[in-house]
């Protein structure tokens, strides 16, 4: 494919060039990633916090860890109905995957390993359209520890990852078949945090910019959201003139989205749930503050975070979402276009407890919460032209998902 038509599918995914919300509405297929068990190292109720994976023991041996399933369900379009298909594949800590648009290919972190020498991995999945059934193509090495996020960029046909135990963020080719070359570069964040989780750098997600020259890393751990140049070419890592963004001490930011004009990005912070907007200069990479806004007002006494989750927009621009699982919220924000401000709309129950994240389906019309300590996938209906959210009642039982991921049909 070439890199216009590349580029015209990316936009097409992002901007949410679709084809109209109609009777024509497809069976999508959706793949969650999740934490499993609560034996398996995920976090103890009442936060976000993990453990750091420690290294292998003598011998260079890990200990077995009990795979953890990879479920798949059917989402109507039409009706928003989920229809759980079961378990599809295991790895030992799946909890965030990223499709191929070209191709019958989903990614996933496995969240494990501790460092350089004991990595976490991506792994490149083959969907079967009929059954949503997945078959292993091939799996990498994250260079890091703990890999956490994973993006795809079809325009350069890379794969991104972040690696929350160390700090590293990488690039990874996609071969022409789909499958993963070895990492091409990496980078190491640095700095550290006033808050007991901000030993170190925690790499906590990562995003290329709308221009593909610039990949952004919301590290949680340095309270900074780290800036790289990237060479297309080459699939390489650099620090970008202006390398990072500061962030107020003991903030710790977690995920990020982008306008879908590209001029604004809009931050969640994890240890204090805010969302952060600034201007986005794609000409030097540079990051200007816009507007701080708390998601939680007065938080219950003795809370030591806010837990801020998930960032996302609409796809015309001009709503934000955000969840926190602190008081399993999920808010919506009006933005205005001209400067890129946002204002609170609606504040509502994301129907379970530690809402971990949550995605917009492919129409727009629909938002899949992932209740991570219910083991709940709960679906919510969007008003196009409000923004705002309603409670339909229908869910899914998945154990402690983490992150949903839509595969159109």
């Amino acid at each position: 494919m070439s890199r216009f038509s590349c580029l015209a599918a990316w936009l097409g995914l992002t901007l949410g060039a679709l084809p109209a919300y109609a009777a024509t509405a497809t069976s999508d297929l959706v793949y969650f990633g999740s934490h499993g068990t609560q034996t398996q190292g995920a976090p103890p109720p009442g936060g976000g916090n993990r453990p750091v994976a420690a290294g292998p023991p003598a011998g260079g041996q890990r200990p077995p860890q009990k795979p953890v399933d990879i479920y798949a369900a059917r989402f109507d379009e039409a009706t928003g109905q989920l229809t759980l298909l079961g378990p599809m594949a295991q790895l030992a800590r799946p909890t965030w995957m990223t499709a191929n648009p070209e191709k019958p290919i989903i990614y996933s972190d496995n969240e494990i390993g501790s460092g350089p020498a004991d990595p976490g991995q991506v792994v490149a999945f083959k969907i079967d359209p009929a059954s949503g059934g997945l078959s292993e193509i091939n799996r990498v090495g994250a260079v890091g520890g703990g890999t956490t996020y994973v993006s795809f960029d079809p325009v350069t046909q890379t794969v991104f990852a972040s690696n929350f135990n160390t700090g590293h963020v990488v690039a990874i080719p996609v071969k022409p078949d789909g499958s993963l070359g070895e990492a091409s570069s990496s980078q190491l964040d640095y700095g550290k945090g006033p808050n007991r989780r901000q030993p170190g750098p925690h790499a906590h997600s990562v995003i290329i910019d709308p221009s593909h020259h610039f990949v952004l890393v919301p590290d949680m751990g340095a309270d900074r959201v780290f800036v790289y140049k990237f060479d297309d070419a080459t699939r390489t890592l650099s620090p970008a003139a202006t390398p990072f963004a500061q962030f107020p001490p003991g903030t710790g930011p977690r995920h990020a989205v982008f306008s879908p004009n590209g001029r604004y990005l809009y931050v969640m912070t994890e240890l204090t749930a805010e969302i952060h907007s600034f201007a986005w200069d794609a000409a030097t990479g540079s990051l200007t503050p816009i507007q701080t806004f708390k998601t939680i007002n007065k938080p219950p006494a003795g809370a030591l975070t806010m837990d801020g989750a998930e960032v996302a927009i609409s796809a015309n621009g001009k709503f934000l979402y955000s969840s926190t699982r602190l008081d399993n919220s999920i808010s919506v924000y009006a933005i205005d276009a001209r400067n890129g401000h946002f204002a609170q709309i609606q504040h509502i129950s994301s129907q379970g407890e530690n809402p971990w994240s949550f995605t917009i389906d492919p129409s727009g019309h629909w938002m899949l919460v992932t209740d991570e300590r219910s083991s709940l996938v709960a679906v919510l209906k969007i008003d196009p032209t409000s923004g705002k959210l309603t409670a339909t009642g229908e869910s899914i039982k998945v154990p402690h998902p983490v992150s949903a991921t839509f595969i159109s049909g």
